[in-house]
C-alpha cells in the first residue's frame, strides 16, 4: 500500500503512523516506482509459481500482431522497469525473486558494480570487465587480425550459458532473459513473424526473404509464402555465416543515394512497412546462438575459440547473473554489438547508441528488425562497429576509469562531510604563477621609479 494511502486509512480511524515502523510492503518493487509510473498502471498479475508452476516453452517476439514496432532512443529510460514493467517478469534479476522485496526506507551508502535502476548504490567503474587493446590474431594487427570485410561471418554469434536465474522445478525460468534468446534463436513461435521492410530494392526483398516469383508492390508484401531457396550474398552485403546456414541477399551498395519515390518496383524505399516472413527460413538466417546447459537446451551448438568468433561481424551482448563482463572486449573487437541489458554502468551516459553500438530492448522485440535492417545496410553496420571500437580505444582507458572514481571518492567524501561547504571544490592557487606576477610587479616598479629618477636628474 502506498505510504499516502496508509496514512488516509489510518487517519479514518483515528490511528497514529509510526514513521520508523512503516507497515510491511504488499507490492514489491512496484513501491521503489512513481505512483503513476507504467508498473503501477500495469495491472498484469504477478505469476505465483509456487502455485502454478511454469511449462512450455518462453514467450518469444516477432508475431504477427503485437503492436507497433519500437526502438530504443534512451538507454537509460529502456532499462528502468518502473516504465517498463514487463521486464520485472521476464528478466532473471527480477523474475527470481518473485514480485520482490519492497524499498529499503532507510538509506545506506553502498558501492556496487552490478546494479538496477531500482537499486540506490552508487555504482563504481573496475577492472573486473576491462581489458587492453586486444591481441594480435595469428601476428596480424588488432581488431581481431580481420578487416570488416574478411570477416564472412553473417549471422548473430552469441556463445554463453543458461545463468541469469536459479533453474528450479517451478519453471520461472522459462521467463528468464537467455532462456527467451536461445527460444527465439531455436525458431520457437509461429509460423511467419513480422520485420519491419529493411529498405531493399523489392525484388530482391522477396528473394532474400524466401519469397516465390516476387510480386509488384507493397500490398503483396503482406502474404507470408513458401517461397524459394534463399539468395546468397551479392555487392554490399554479408557472405554466408556458418555450416549449412541460408543467408539473406541484397546485392544494392547501402552508401547509394535513397531514392525518395515509393513503391516502384525495383526501387529503394526507406524501412518502413512490416513485412510478413516465415520463421523457419528466417531466423536460420539470422542467428549463430548455442547456449551451454545442462539439459533440455533449446540452442545447443559448438563453443566457439577468438579464431572462430573473429569471423563474425555481428555479436551479442546480454546479462547473465549480473552484468555483462564481456562487453569491453567486444568493443575492442571492431564487431557490430546488439546490446541488452537491464544494468546501466559508469560509461552508459557516455556512450551513444546507434553511433557506438545497437541497443536492443529486454523483450527482444526489435532484435529481428535490427539484423534485418543492418543485414541489408552493411556500410551502415561497418561504421558503427568502427565508431564503438574507437570510443573504446580512446575514452574507456585506464585513466579514465581513475578519474571516474577519483571524483566519485571526492563528491562521497563531500557528501559524508557534517561541513560541507569546506569540502567543496576550489581550484589551488598556483604558487609558481603567484611568484612569476610578483616578480613581474616588481620588477616593472623598478623600472618606473628609474625613469622617474632619470627624469629628475635631467631637471
Amino acid at each position: 500500500m502506498p505510504i499516502f494511502d496508509f496514512a488516509r486509512a489510518l487517519g479514518g480511524i483515528g490511528e497514529d503512523i509510526d514513521p520508523l515502523h512503516p507497515p510491511p510492503e504488499k507490492h514489491g518493487r512496484r513501491a521503489a516506482c512513481p505512483p503513476l509510473s507504467p508498473a503501477w498502471l500495469d495491472d498484469t498479475p504477478f505469476p505465483d509459481y509456487e502455485r502454478e508452476s511454469r511449462e512450455g516453452w518462453p514467450s518469444v517476439p516477432g508475431e504477427e500482431q503485437e503492436g507497433p514496432k519500437t526502438f530504443i532512443h534512451d538507454p537509460l529510460a529502456a532499462m528502468d522497469p518502473c516504465l517498463h514493467p514487463a521486464d520485472l517478469r521476464t528478466h532473471g534479476a527480477y523474475l527470481a525473486h518473485g514480485a520482490g522485496p519492497g524499498p529499503q526506507r532507510a538509506l545506506v551508502p553502498q558501492f556496487s558494480y552490478s546494479v538496477t535502476p531500482l537499486h540506490a548504490d552508487i555504482r563504481v567503474a573496475l577492472l573486473i570487465n576491462w581489458v587492453p587493446e586486444d591481441l594480435p590474431h595469428e601476428g596480424r594487427p588488432p581488431p581481431l587480425g580481420l578487416s570488416w570485410a574478411e570477416r564472412v561471418g553473417a549471422r548473430l554469434q552469441w556463445r554463453g550459458s543458461n545463468t541469469g536465474i536459479w533453474h528450479a522445478t517451478d519453471g520461472r525460468w522459462r521467463d528468464a532473459h537467455r532462456i527467451r534468446l536461445a527460444a527465439l534463436a531455436a525458431g520457437v513461435g509461429s509460423a511467419n513473424v513480422s520485420v519491419l521492410d529493411p529498405g531493399a530494392p523489392f525484388d530482391e526483398a522477396f528473394e532474400a526473404f524466401g519469397k516465390g516469383g516476387g510480386g509488384s508492390g507493397r500490398g503483396s508484401r503482406a502474404q507470408g509464402g513458401e517461397g524459394g531457396p534463399v539468395r546468397r550474398a551479392g555487392r554490399g552485403s554479408r557472405a554466408q555465416g556458418g555450416e549449412g546456414s541460408d543467408t539473406l541477399g541484397f546485392g544494392f551498395d547501402d552508401d547509394e543515394d535513397w531514392d525518395d519515390e515509393e513503391g516502384d518496383r525495383g526501387r529503394r524505399a526507406p524501412a518502413g512497412a512490416p513485412i510478413s516472413v516465415r520463421r523457419a527460413r528466417l531466423v536460420p538466417a539470422l542467428f549463430d546462438v548455442a547456449a551451454r546447459c545442462s539439459r533440455g537446451c533449446l540452442s545447443g551448438g559448438k563453443g566457439h575459440d577468438l579464431k572462430m568468433a573473429a569471423r563474425y561481424k555481428d555479436v551479442l551482448d546480454v546479462d547473465g547473473n549480473g552484468w555483462s563482463s564481456r562487453f569491453k572486449r567486444l568493443m575492442n573487437s571492431g564487431l557490430l554489438i546488439f546490446k541488452a541489458t537491464t544494468y546501466p554502468e559508469w560509461f552508459t551516459e557516455r556512450l551513444a547508441p546507434w553511433v557506438h553500438y545497437v541497443p536492443i530492448q529486454n523483450s527482444y522485440s526489435d532484435l529481428l528488425d535490427a539484423l534485418v535492417f543492418f543485414r541489408a545496410h552493411d556500410k551502415a553496420a561497418e561504421r558503427i562497429a568502427a565508431a564503438g571500437r574507437e570510443w573504446s580505444r580512446r575514452f574507456w582507458r585506464k585513466e579514465d576509469m581513475v578519474a571516474y572514481m577519483y571524483r566519485l571518492f571526492l563528491e562521497y567524501a563531500r557528501v559524508m562531510s557534517l561541513d560541507r561547504d569546506a569540502m567543496s571544490f576550489e581550484m589551488w592557487p598556483d604558487e609558481r604563477e603567484d611568484a612569476a606576477r610578483g616578480a613581474g610587479a616588481k620588477a616593472l616598479m623598478a623600472r618606473r621609479e628609474r625613469k622617474v629618477e632619470a627624469k629628475e636628474e635631467e631637471e
